[in-house]
């Protein structure tokens, strides 16, 4: 999913949480976490490319899936259920239910929007496979 939709997405999620809770932080944590999980992209495009930085060739990389491995650090089903046990585990917080709502809402956006194979977004499975955008992506089996 491109970054002007996380944007919106994260944006109009966190407009409706803090709607419904008059809690700052609760929705500025979630429109965070529901953007910057995508810093992750900046490793694998470093990873492939070397270090270089041209933001139009970043973004057309990431976005047509043209990056040969995958790593994704912080997109991953397993470090969503760090999070649940996170917030399950803890006094009740606004800022870490915000993260948990953004990060999660990311996620699955991801999952549904990118063509993803199911376990795509597993760390674990990525792992398994090299890190190979062959076999996370359906675009390019």
């Amino acid at each position: 999913m491109k970054l002007s939709e996380h944007l919106g997405i994260s944006f109009s999620l966190s407009a409706v949480f803090f709607a419904l809770t008059k809690d700052y932080s609760l929705a500025l944590s979630s429109f965070l976490a529901g953007v910057l999980i995508d810093l992750d992209h900046f490793f694998d495009y470093f990873k492939s490319e070397g270090i270089k930085f041209n933001l139009n060739d970043f973004f057309h990389r990431c976005e047509n899936f043209e990056i040969k491995k995958f790593y994704l650090l912080s997109h991953s089903y397993e470090l969503l259920l760090l999070l649940v046990l996170v917030v399950y585990l803890t006094p009740p917080h606004p800022l870490t239910l915000g993260i948990l709502l953004g990060f999660t809402q990311h996620l699955l956006l991801d999952q549904i929007s990118n063509g993803a194979h199911p376990l795509g977004y597993f760390l674990i499975y990525r792992w398994r496979n090299g890190f190979a955008g062959k076999y996370i992506f359906n675009y390019q089996r």
